[in-house]
């Protein structure tokens, strides 16, 4: 069965994805651990910033250089490197409503591989100047719901798929942050939705498409 067959396809390749960010994911908590006790050890020196916050750590040049942490008046925490006054490699940036980033920095973005937690969601994935872009896996606190694929500006866009909790998955092409063209997967009768979605109506159950049985049985 030619349908069977690239759904297992499309499977194959994400579940080699999400195997590559595992891994990648367990290389940059052992680099923030690592970073953690290099900071305990350094020498810490002062530097005020105007609005009150405050850096303490290493300093060269009058400017951030090295490892230090940074406590900002809105509650907000850096711990890192920094490189010539910007927070740059190895760090952990914690927001005041608990939101975490713990990764690679670039000019002062998440820039690189990192991993976001908040009350919400976790997500292990590639970061661009800030924004999830490039391969991901975000997963939703409140109905477990998880998604392995592609990011653009911090959409869903490109190949990807997403498990719900009953079992039930969607395999194929997003755009926009939304299932657009692929393979939807029932668990219950273990039936294939060869679909379209109308991109408006995602989730509504609007879609074109056929829907085949176990047996090879096609229902339009």
């Amino acid at each position: 069965n030619l349908i069977v067959q690239k759904l297992m396809d499309y499977n194959n390749r994400i579940n080699e994805k999400e195997k590559e960010i595992k891994e990648e994911s367990k290389k940059e908590k052992k680099k923030n651990e690592d970073m953690k006790q290099r900071l305990m050890k350094v020498e810490k020196q002062t530097l005020k910033y105007e609005d009150g916050s405050a850096y303490y750590g290493e300093i060269k040049n009058g400017k951030e250089n090295g490892l230090g942490i940074a406590n900002y008046l809105d509650g907000c925490k850096y711990e890192g490197e920094y490189l010539n006054g910007e927070r740059n490699g190895i760090g952990i940036y914690y927001e005041e409503n608990g939101k975490t980033y713990m990764g690679e920095f670039k000019g002062n973005y998440v820039y690189g591989f990192c991993i976001e937690e908040s009350l919400d969601y976790k997500y292990e994935g590639n970061y661009v100047n800030g924004e999830k872009c490039g391969f991901g896996i975000i997963i939703y606190n409140d109905d477990g719901c998880k998604y392995i694929g592609q990011f653009y500006k911090g959409n869903c866009v490109g190949f990807g798929k997403t498990i719900w909790a009953d079992g039930n998955y969607f395999v194929g092409e997003f755009k926009n942050g939304k299932r657009y063209k692929g393979l939807n997967f029932y668990n219950e009768d273990r039936g294939i939705f060869d679909t379209t979605w109308n991109l408006e109506d995602d989730g509504k159950g609007e879609a074109k498409g056929i829907y085949y049985l176990p047996n090879g049985t096609k229902q339009n």
